[in-house]
């Protein structure tokens, strides 16, 4: 895939970015409460494809997205 392709796809995407931004700043919750927002990556992360491990440490999600082929892992966290 190209860098424009892959930059139409992310462009294609940056609406819902957007509304799952303020959908998630609508209600707030402390931490290890963040349940609403927890419900909300589940379902994005099963959207895509990805197997979900739930919960880590509380309210924390893990979304996998498997490869076709054996090989490393990359990890990418977000808070």
């Amino acid at each position: 895939m190209s860098t424009p392709a892959i930059s139409q796809d992310v462009l294609a995407l940056h609406p819902e970015a957007i509304r799952l931004r303020r959908e998630i700043h609508q209600y707030p919750e402390l931490a290890f409460q963040e349940e609403r927002t927890a419900q909300l990556v589940r379902e994005q992360l099963a959207q895509a494809g990805m197997s979900i491990r739930a919960p880590v440490a509380r309210t924390g999600v893990v979304g996998e997205l498997a490869g076709s082929q054996p090989g490393r892992t990359i990890l990418l966290r977000a808070d």
